[in-house]
């Protein structure tokens, strides 16, 4: 069940040190010594008891990226933004060459790039994500399944039902956070699977679990970002960065 975790977290190379975490009211960011940034949405559950008992910053970065197997969620958001300083810092995107070849870079949701192509396809959205009535409005056959429903919204628990029927499925990234990532990537085996949001990491990895395409978020202002995780400002995470697409080959 931790294979998917097990190979994100393994290719994180051992020297890469925690520099600074900070833990702020929406967003939980980790900042490496080789400079690369990650974030995660700050879980609030913390019903169990975490597995880190040292102080975080001066770890490997690889030694708190396994606290992605927590069930303390408050610390797999640390975990899992530990992930994300690794697979989408900046540098790393620069210095694989993808930054200008396999990354389509865009100012628009990740839904917007999908609207003519899921015309009237059956579309599974885990995670409520505003703008996706905005993008796809009436031109599919919209399902939307989210941990708390909104009025409209199917409950999480839909998803053994409902995602083997889909064409595309939308994952948020926060699945990674809760466990429940390498389950619905199972169920959606059949669709076209596109991992989305800022916590979602940019690592070829998960396309040998069924992801197609990851559309996600590079920092490049550090110290904006710093500044908006801090203070919980209301200004967008994405003010301090881009949106990236990373397909599969």
């Amino acid at each position: 069940m931790w294979k998917l975790y097990d190979s994100l977290i393994d290719a994180i190379p051992e020297e890469i040190k925690v520099a600074d975490f900070l833990c702020g009211n929406s967003w939980t960011m980790i900042r490496t010594d080789k400079g690369g940034i990650g974030l995660a949405t700050t879980a609030k559950e913390v019903t169990r008891k975490p597995l880190l008992d040292r102080q975080i910053k001066g770890l490997p970065l690889k030694e708190v990226a396994e606290a992605a197997k927590s069930w303390n969620m408050l610390e797999a958001s640390i975990g899992v933004a530990a992930i994300n300083a690794y697979y989408n810092a900046a540098k790393r995107a620069i210095r694989l060459g993808i930054a200008h070849t396999e990354w389509q870079h865009t100012d628009s949701e990740a839904f917007t790039i999908f609207k003519d192509e899921v015309k009237g396809k059956k579309v599974a959205s885990v995670g409520h994500f505003p703008p996706v009535v905005q993008a796809f409005g009436a031109n599919c056959h919209l399902s939307v399944l989210e941990r708390n429903p909104q009025p409209g919204d199917y409950p999480e628990a839909a998803c053994e039902y409902l995602l083997p029927e889909q064409d595309y499925v939308f994952i948020t990234g926060e699945t990674l956070i809760y466990k429940t990532l390498p389950r619905l990537l199972v169920l959606a085996k059949k669709a076209k699977v596109v991992l989305v949001g800022p916590v979602a990491p940019l690592s070829e990895v998960l396309f040998k679990f069924g992801v197609n395409v990851i559309c996600s978020f590079v920092v490049q202002d550090p110290q904006l970002c710093d500044t908006i995780v801090r203070r919980g400002l209301l200004a967008p995470i994405f003010a301090a960065g881009e949106r990236v697409t990373f397909s599969q080959n």
